[in-house]
């Protein structure tokens, strides 16, 4: 989807009488065909990834299924003209839900490899990634917008209330797991009002209509899934706002003591969205069917199409932002290895037993996470990286991972001495020479042991797209801790080793607003590890502010960025 390349190198020949045989001599493109309908919406050619959640569109009335169906079949006979390839694979086999990833990608543009007029990309399923095919539904005519229009409206519903549910789906387990334990009052008056709806709904699929006996029923609920729906966006806007205010340890505690109350409330506020979607998408179906004899009623449709998609996907924004919080709190403490890991079982402070309830709350929620697209893997191929050889580093990384914000990007890391603002007065430069020189020797023997000695250990220096961490690696790996951070928009100036010949050992220089950073790194350190870490920090920085960036010359002068007093 979005723009297709116009150059050569960038599209590759699609294939005519003459050369398709070449391109394509006795094999069928199998990858499935996504065509975006409307933004998180693709009708789907081919084989349908595993996975992938399909709207159910049984609950539109007769003419609006007719008109869509209409608009979508309008798609096939164009790709039917690629050739016998598509004989079999150009089918239309519904309209399903995309996950946010592949909708980055498309809001993206999707500028990646085209063949056949095609982009080309992965997608993300139950199943890992899969290749497919993207295109657009082309341009429609004023009349086909028309009669489509009220179809597309009530689908935007369906997809949303698809989506919600397709989350309530995959974390079945999590119910006999946790929420039988705890609030079996408030579980049970939801559960009735949840299942009451389900069957309304179920029932109106089956017959493709919302009559009056299957609504009349479930009428007077609406009131009582709209408090439902408040309760838990409060309880989770409490927790969501508790989260933010504490750091560190204080955090880790606060899911120590509210660990089940928070997945209770997410399961809970998810259970109420779906709920509250099905009874509104009744009532956008009763509306539409009414409002051929009703003008009032097609206001009621008009209203409901516009509002409730918006409402289903704040309180899943909000399930979504504080699972993430869990699920990086439960991944820390599973992942340390000190005494210090939070314990969800109040009764333990076993260290051991710590981590294996973390881990074990982690899989049972590990469906839900993922439903939500909650994932923290490991990042690979820095830009820079400064380290002793041999050192595993995935431990440091993934601790890492868990403490950056969302969109935030681990961009670099390196492992060296910091010497802050007079951290160093008086010392004697050969005492600070050993000292920067005996953390990377410890680390290079893998002498990890040491952590609980008093031996000094190198400093973890990590660069993203938003900020400079600066820690100690005791802090890091024992208690999941990050002892300081610098945002790169209040970076100055960047001073690589090279401009300050002076230092017992190669220094680095980041000075902020409000502190000067000393980056000294052992004598065995490749300097041109040190000089890309530099670039990558000034790159990074500029990009940000570069009013503000400056680096120094030869003589060791700050050179002023243009403008600068």
């Amino acid at each position: 989807m979005g723009d297709i390349p116009d150059s050569d190198d960038e599209r590759e020949a699609a294939p005519t009488p003459e050369n398709q045989s070449e391109l394509e001599p006795a094999t069928h493109d199998e990858r499935p065909v996504l065509v975006e309908v409307l933004p998180g919406v693709a009708a789907i050619f081919g084989d349908v990834p595993v996975g992938m959640p399909e709207i159910n569109l049984d609950i539109l009335p007769e003419l609006d299924r007719s008109q869509l169906s209409s608009v979508l079949a309008t798609i096939g006979p164009s790709m039917t003209a690629l050739g016998n390839a598509w004989e079999t694979a150009a089918r239309l086999k519904g309209l399903y839900k995309l996950a946010p990833e592949t909708q980055k990608l498309i809001d993206a543009g999707l500028k990646l490899s085209v063949k056949d007029g095609y982009n080309i990309s992965s997608i993300r399923t139950a199943k890992g990634f899969v290749q497919a095919r993207f295109m657009k539904l082309g341009p429609r005519s004023p009349a086909q917008l028309a009669s489509v229009g009220p179809a597309v409206a009530m689908l935007a519903v369906q997809a949303a209330v698809t989506e919600v549910a397709h989350v309530v789906q995959a974390n079945i387990a999590l119910t006999t797991h946790t929420l039988k334990a705890i609030r079996h009052e408030q579980w049970s008056q939801l559960e009735g009002l949840a299942e009451a709806i389900h069957e309304a709904t179920k029932e109106a699929r089956a017959i493709s209509a919302v009559t009056e006996s299957i609504w009349d029923p479930i009428s007077p609920s609406g009131a009582a899934l709209r408090q439902q729906v408040k309760l838990y966006r409060r309880n989770t806007a409490n927790h969501l706002a508790e989260i933010d205010r504490l750091e560190g340890r204080e955090r880790r505690e606060y899911f120590e003591a509210n660990g089940e109350a928070v997945v209770f409330d997410a399961y809970a506020l998810l259970t109420s969205l779906r709920a509250f979607g099905e009874y509104q998408t009744l009532r956008v179906a009763l509306a539409r069917t009414r409002g051929h004899d009703d003008p009032d009623e097609v206001k009621v449709f008009d209203h409901l199409t516009k509002t409730v998609p918006d409402e289903l996907q704040e309180g899943l924004r909000d399930v979504r932002a504080l699972v993430d919080q869990l699920v990086r709190s439960l991944s820390l403490s599973a992942g340390l290895g000190s005494a210090s890991a939070f314990s969800l079982s109040k009764w333990s402070r076993d260290a051991r037993q710590a981590r294996l309830n973390s881990a074990q709350l982690l899989s049972a929620i590990e469906p839900l996470a993922d439903a939500l697209s909650i994932r923290f893997e490991t990042p690979t191929n820095l830009e820079a990286q400064c380290a002793p050889d041999g050192l595993e580093m995935d431990r440091y990384l993934r601790i890492l991972q868990l403490q950056l914000d969302d969109g935030e990007e681990l961009r670099g890391l390196a492992f060296t001495h910091v010497a802050r603002s007079g951290d160093l007065s008086g010392v004697v430069p050969a005492v600070q020479a050993k000292r920067v020189d005996a953390a990377w020797g410890v680390r290079s023997a893998g002498k990890f042991g040491s952590l609980l000695s008093g031996v000094e250990l190198a400093d973890v220096v990590a660069v993203t797209n938003r900020r400079i961490i600066a820690t100690s690696a005791r802090d890091l790996l024992q208690r999941g801790e990050i002892d300081a951070s610098y945002s790169l928009s209040d970076v100055k100036y960047v001073r690589p080793p090279s401009a300050r010949p002076d230092e017992v050992r190669p220094t680095l220089a980041v000075t902020t607003k409000d502190d000067d950073l000393r980056l000294m790194f052992p004598q065995r350190a490749d300097p041109q590890d040190i000089d890309d870490l530099a670039a990558l920090i000034r790159d990074l920085a500029s990009s940000t502010t570069p009013e503000l960036i400056g680096t120094d010359g030869p003589s060791g002068q700050a050179q002023l960025s243009p403008g600068e007093d």
